[in-house]
């Protein structure tokens, strides 16, 4: 008999495993009903995909349950700041990763760290921050990833180490555009689109609030692509954020960002369709540079700060040190020498080549150029292909 997916059933679940009833206040039962009545109706889910849906799903209401339990402990910790955030974002597969990978060599930033992630209770400490068993935990869960998906360094340079992006914590309100890149969710993505996004960006900081508490600093490096749907609120969240929009020729982000979530679907999906995949990344992403473009146009150019990733790829040491210099922060001898070391460590290319085409995809270079042009001719984006 084919699983179903219960938002009561799963509830029920993460309550038993942890003996805690109170998932707080946040948003929560609306988005997790559309999303599984999405995944049940169009993920076209496997056996095994419908398992890793449930567990990822159960895994999100245990760490909810656990937050709150821990803030009902310790309601103090709600009187933490979270200070001038640098928040990244753009378009995927425009440089967001690599800007994120370079700001987290900065020690006076603190970023989202993948282990922390997978359990953010209890909330790490600066003593131990360094030999968390939660560390080498996600160590191996990265080296199974690994061997179930060989290529996927090569399209996604991230390991345990590596800043993770707060699409994942917003995903425990699941209010996040995030999911839909490992699931076909359409009708779910269409309502994360245009709901409500306050409370979840309010939970987000209560759990960047819960990770600072006895390991700070409180200046955060956070990084999700798809916060460029979203400014208006993330700003009303965080009035003093530094935002940090990157960009890329969309002829190649696009179909780039399209190949990896095939990749993605192809483990979890009975069939996927590059077509549908191709159309509707260039349909949303196109959304997306509007959406931020708008954000501009009422906040001012100032509001917003630019990089582009062929300058981040050709000189990382250089543009890091511009943006700085625009956000007004020191640019430490200490950072420039760490930056430097990472750049010799993982030089671009490391992990293979993303080999992919807009053809695969049903898509055309000429095409998506035309559609994105005021975006392109607004921030002198060149075509790279």
């Amino acid at each position: 008999m084919t699983m179903v997916l219960s938002a009561h059933q799963l509830k029920q679940e993460a309550q038993a495993a942890t003996g805690l009833t109170d998932f707080g206040e946040a948003p929560l039962d609306c988005g997790l009903e559309k999303l599984c009545k999405s995944l049940n109706k169009e993920a076209k889910l496997t056996e095994l995909g419908l398992r890793q849906a449930a567990g990822h799903i159960r895994g999100n209401l245990i760490q909810r349950l656990q937050v709150q339990h821990c803030y009902t402990r310790h309601p103090e910790i709600d009187a933490q700041l979270i200070t001038q955030p640098i928040v990244v974002f753009g378009l995927p597969r425009s440089g967001t990763t690599a800007l994120s990978q370079f700001l987290a060599q900065d020690r006076s930033l603190r970023s989202i760290r993948r282990w922390e992630e997978a359990q953010l209770t209890p909330p790490p400490e600066s003593g131990t921050q360094q030999t968390d068993p939660r560390i080498e935990a996600t160590r191996r869960a990265f080296a199974e990833r690994d061997r179930a998906m060989p290529s996927l360094m090569a399209m996604l340079p991230v390991t345990a180490e590596d800043p993770s992006e707060h699409g994942g914590l917003l995903g425990f309100t699941f209010r996040s555009l995030s999911l839909s890149g490992v699931y076909r969710v359409p009708s779910y993505e269409r309502w994360v689109e245009s709901c409500e996004m306050r409370g979840a960006y309010d939970y987000l900081a209560r759990l960047l609030k819960l990770l600072q508490w006895r390991c700070p600093p409180d200046r955060w490096n956070l990084k999700y692509p798809m916060d460029l749907y979203f400014l208006e609120t993330l700003r009303s969240v965080f009035p003093d954020a530094i935002l940090v929009w990157c960009h890329r020729d969309p002829a190649c982000s696009i179909p780039s960002v399209a190949s990896l979530l095939c990749a993605f679907r192809a483990r979890v999906s009975e069939s996927v369709d590059p077509t549908e995949v191709g159309r509707t990344e260039f349909e949303q992403k196109l959304e997306g540079v509007r959406r931020g473009m708008a954000f501009i146009d009422g906040h001012g150019d100032g509001a917003v700060l630019h990089v582009h990733s062929a300058e981040l790829a050709q000189d990382p040491v250089a543009t890091v040190r511009r943006l700085y210099g625009q956000i007004g922060r020191d640019f430490s001898t200490e950072f420039e020498q760490a930056l430097a070391a990472r750049q010799r460590a993982r030089p671009k290319g490391k992990f293979g080549q993303h080999r992919y085409r807009a053809a695969d995809f049903a898509l055309n270079e000429v095409e998506i150029r035309s559609a994105f042009a005021d975006y392109m001719d607004r921030f002198e984006i060149a075509s790279e292909v």
